[in-house]
Order: C-alpha cells, then structure tokens, then sequence
C-alpha cells in the first residue's frame, strides 16, 4: 500500500506524516504506546489513590468538626443540653409557655392576663355604596387633596386622586389603593360593605401595639377626604382636622380598640407589665409566652425537667460519635464484599484516634461523687466494632430523670487544668483531643498539606511522561514510515520482474 504524501510534508521531511486515516500500522502503534504507558498509568493510579485519601480525610474532619461544635456548647454552657426544662401552660386557650435550654429552675409563675395586644382598627363613616355625597362633600371634587397618615413615627402622605364623578363604593376603593400604595409596609387597605347598599373603608395596621396606632392629619389648604371619612374630627389649628379617637360606634367613624388596648396587660408573680405584641419573650427569662385571651382570674406557668429533650440530646451524641465511628472503620477496615482496603486502610492515624477517644469515655471522671461517674452508671456502654449504644434504658430514664444534675456534669465537669486529667468530663477529654486534628494547622490540615504536596510530583511525573510517550510515538510512526517506503520500493521491484518474466515468456511461447 502507498502512503500519499503532501508538498508541505516533503518540504521538511523525507516521511509522511502518518494519521488515523492513513496509517495502516496506527493500532500497532496504539498498542505500543499502551504498553510504554506503564509507568504513567502507576503515577495516575498513585495520584487517584492520594485523592482519594483526601477526600476520606476531608470526610472524617467533617465529623470531627461536628462532634467538636456539640461539645464546645456543652462546656460554653450555652444550653442546658441534659437538664432541659419544659413549661406548660395550666390555660392553654389563654396562652402557651415553651422554655428554651438556658431555663435552669423548676418551679411554678402565677399568671394574669387582663388584654392581649391588638392591631389599630379604624373604620371610616358608612356611606350609601350607590351614593355620591363622598365626593359631592369634597372642597374641590376636580383636586380632592390629600391626608397624613401617622404610623409607627412614619408621617406618610396620602393622595387621593381625581375622584370626580366616582360614586361611593368606587371612590373609597380608589381611595383604599392610595393608602396601600403610601404605606403598604405599615397598614393595609380595603373596603367592607355592612349590608349590600353600603359601604366604608377600613384600615388596618400590621402591627400591634399602642407604638402601631394609626393616627390621620387633613393637608392644609387642601380638600378633607379623611374629614369626611370621619378619621379626622373636623377644623382644628388652621384647616387641619385632628385625629377621631373615638370608638366605633353605628354609622359613625371609629376604632375598634381604644389606646389603651392595643398593648397587652398582664400579671406575673404580682408584677405588673405592658408588651406591643402578643409574643412575650424577656418577662421570664428563657421563657417564651404567647398571649391568645384573657385569663379568668390567675393561671399557673410550671416548670419541670423535660426528660424526653434531655434523651434527645443524650442520643444526638451517640449519633454524632457513631457517625465519627463509622466513617473511619468504613475507611480503613477490610470491605468484606470487594475484599478492598479503605483509602486509609494503611494509615492508622484516625483508628488510633477512635481507639484513643473511646479509651476517654469509658474512663470514670475521679472529681465526681455520687452513682453517676461514668458512662456504664447511665446506661451506656460500646459494641464490639466501637459503637456507642444505649445498653440499658432504665438507667438512662432513670438518672435524666431523678439526677440530671449529675448527668451534666458528667459531661461537662472542667478542672480548670491545662493538662486533661481523669477529674475533667468527657465533653473536655474528647474536644482535647479532636481540637488537635481540627485545628487550623492540625493533623488534618498537615495531611492534606502532605498529600497535595505528593500530588504535586505526581502530577510532574505525568507530565514528563506524556511528554516521553508523544517522542515515542513519534519515533514509532517515523520507524513505520521508513518500513512502508521499503516495502513501496520491493512492490515496485517485484512488479518490474512480474513484467519482465510475464514478457519473456511470452516471447518464448510465440518463438
């Protein structure tokens, strides 16, 4: 077979290029080069292996890091995690009570409540919805002005546009939208029709509390709307009408709630307070009361251990230190299924520290007196493969329930050393030692370091390798291109002597 050429080729080499298309020894080559790329392809295994490793250990940091963060809040004291106190409410139709972690005492609240909060309701006059007199009263139909309204210290304009010839009901929804369009942050709009041929408007502010009221001022030398609506009194200081404070009362502008129900009032232990909102958070510290109804004289606030949030925080830890468990025995234990080693498999640095953490917990903490001193006295107690696991139920209820006290401690007991010791808690004991992983400049972060850093070469070793196998591949396709035009020149010489032997006999034959 003849390998064509082209003039840009034979300028600067005697061979041709050779291509897919046209080389017939393009799979031998191939093979070659697979088998040069030996060396290359244990780099690029070498280099997934160390990726691999990272990723194992970017896992493994993360629970660390997990398991870490909940033992911090437990020294921090941030919550009281295995002490919880549960309030409940003794009218539960007046209010709800729920108390946070940080509520230390049982105990019970006497409880009055005289008035929830409120929201400012104002409604306009009635009017007949088919009516014209709303803007037949208008000082100037063709410019009916505007009004203010004064909202949690917003003094909001109001414009209420070229009314003219709208009847009532159309009017007052004209005027609805302007107000929504002034203030829709603070107060909400709309109108509402009593019976089917009448009509007012109704405004309604956001939020409760006497700091929420909605007070309406007529724009001087301009029309009244809100006088004629009934929000403002009439003429006062010039031709600014003052604000209606009456209550609602037939067809008659008003509000629903005077000033002084629009704060909630309300009793505890004798002591007197107000709140803008029905949501009470700073009278019992660490308590959280919502306001639905006046009591029927006083109710009853208690609080007492909540042993079902203390199980939940107990079992939180076991789950975060399981998940820690799992993930390093995933990663460097024998699968017994694919018969393969976890990308950590040959390095004992977290299996070590597992073996090392467990030795902490099963650990009595010597300061501590009382039946509580470890982690079997409440119950707990490891599996064969490093699990913890709650072994018996009855002690775990039984210590949450009538000692809480010393289950914290337990835990979170801190000799004030520097040096971790037998009379510190599990919580100081084990962060300890995780902090030395997770820290910044840590274990962790000095094996990532090492293995980014064996990347690297790796990655300049393939990349010298790729380099040697583009030579190579060159060299074979020029030892190719030499061999084809050996052959080229023996098919000529054989056809040559096929011509001369095909012509000589011929010759002979007709001689």
């Amino acid at each position: 077979m003849a390998i064509s050429s082209t003039s840009s080729n034979t300028a600067s080499s005697p061979y041709t290029a050779l291509t897919k298309a046209n080389d017939p020894y393009a799979q031998l080559i191939d093979n070659l080069i697979t088998l040069d790329s030996t060396t290359k392809n244990n780099y690029l295994n070498q280099k997934q292996t160390q990726q691999d490793r990272k990723t194992a250990i970017s896992s493994i940091g993360t629970d660390l890091s997990s398991l870490n963060s909940m033992l911090n809040d437990y020294l921090l004291g941030i919550t009281n995690q295995f002490n919880p106190m549960a309030a409940t409410s003794s009218d539960t139709n007046a209010f709800t009570a729920t108390a946070d972690n940080t509520v230390q005492s049982k105990g019970n609240y006497t409880i009055n409540i005289q008035n929830t909060a409120h929201n400012d309701i104002r409604y306009s006059n009635q009017f007949t919805a088919t009516g014209t007199d709303f803007v037949g009263q208008l000082s100037s139909a063709s410019s009916p002005g505007s009004f203010t309204l004064n909202v949690a210290g917003q003094a909001l304009t109001v414009q209420a546009g070229d009314l003219t010839g709208m009847n009532n009901k159309d009017a007052l929804t004209a005027v609805a939208s302007a107000i929504n369009s002034a203030a829709s942050d603070y107060v909400s709009a709309t109108i509402v029709q009593e019976t089917s041929d009448t009509v007012r408007l109704e405004i309604r502010s956001k939020d409760s509390g006497q700091a929420n009221q909605m007070t309406f001022q007529n724009t001087a030398g301009a029309g009244n709307p809100a006088e004629i609506l009934g929000l403002t009194l009439g003429s006062g200081s010039g031709s600014e009408g003052q604000n209606n404070t009456a209550i609602l009362s037939g067809t008659s502008a008003g509000s629903v709630y005077a000033t002084s129900d629009l704060d909630a009032h309300f009793t505890i232990d004798g002591l007197s307070y107000s709140r803008s909102s029905n949501k009470v958070t700073d009278a019992i510290p660490g308590m959280t009361l919502n306001l639905t109804a006046p009591t029927n004289g006083d109710a009853t606030i208690s609080v007492a251990s909540d042993t079902k949030q203390s199980q939940s925080a107990v079992q939180k830890f076991i789950d975060a230190y399981n998940k820690l468990n799992s993930d390093v025995r995933s990663k460097s234990s024998l699968n017994s299924k694919t018969g393969q080693r976890g990308p950590l498999g040959n390095d004992r640095t977290f299996q070590d520290l597992m073996y090392s953490l467990r030795n902490s917990m099963i650990s009595p903490v010597s300061s501590l007196t009382g039946s509580h001193t470890d982690i079997f006295s409440i119950g707990l107690d490891f599996q064969q493969d490093g699990t913890l696991y709650i072994a018996d139920q009855t002690k775990l209820d039984d210590a949450l329930k009538n000692d809480p006290e010393s289950v914290q401690k337990l835990f979170t007991t801190d000799s004030g050393n520097t040096t971790v010791g037998s009379a510190d808690g599990l919580a100081k004991r084990l962060q300890s030692q995780i902090d030395s992983y997770v820290k910044a400049g840590g274990i962790i972060d000095n094996l990532k370091s090492s293995i980014d850093s064996r990347i690297n070469q790796l990655d300049t070793q393939i990349n010298q390798q790729n380099d040697y196998l583009a030579m190579k591949r060159q060299q074979y396709q020029k030892q190719f291109q030499q061999l084809q035009v050996i052959a080229n020149r023996a098919n000529v010489q054989f056809n040559t002597l096929s011509s001369m032997f095909s012509s000589s006999s011929t010759n002979s034959t007709g001689g």
